[in-house]
């Protein structure tokens, strides 16, 4: 993130939490500080996503967190790997290895950027007035809408 925003000509401000108790005061330091506040998949703040996002929500300020699948817990929109998707394709490994497949026939698998998905939380949006451009409306491949979450039809 520190390479990408100053690459980016973007200002980074760090807030740092070293538990989940401290995620409050981290998410109120950044209160008339940012534009917009990006996690990672940092577990310490996941943990507590609904304390960071009731602060950015009152801020009015965009929420964007690297965990798609988290979205539905109060985000504007997420971008990264379905950890979902991830087990999936642990298990299919671990039903090779079981099935007497020796570990080292095994080809090691890595996540491509065709494997990202994008989530974006359309209740979100509505309570800070914002609107997806077009363009990403059509590149999402799920949305939260009215509390629920709505898979685009080709992306499952």
């Amino acid at each position: 993130a520190r390479k990408a925003t100053k690459e980016m000509g973007i200002k980074l401000v760090e807030a740092t939490a070293s538990s989940s108790a401290a995620v409050n005061s981290a998410a109120q330091s950044l209160k008339g500080r940012v534009d917009a506040i990006w996690i990672s998949t940092d577990n310490t703040v996941v943990s507590a996503l609904p304390v960071v996002s009731k602060v950015a929500k009152e801020e009015g300020i965009p929420l964007v967190v690297a965990d798609p699948t988290s979205v539905k817990e109060g985000s504007l929109a997420g971008y990264g790997f379905d950890y979902y998707d991830h087990g999936l394709r642990a298990g299919d490994i671990l039903l090779e290895a079981m099935g007497g497949k020796a570990p080292n026939k095994i080809p090691i698998q890595v996540m491509q950027a065709e494997d990202l998905s994008l989530a974006l939380n359309l209740d979100y949006a509505r309570g800070i007035d914002y609107q997806f451009p077009e363009e990403v409306l059509k590149m999402a491949d799920q949305f939260v809408l009215n509390g629920e979450v709505w898979v685009k039809k080709g992306s499952e």
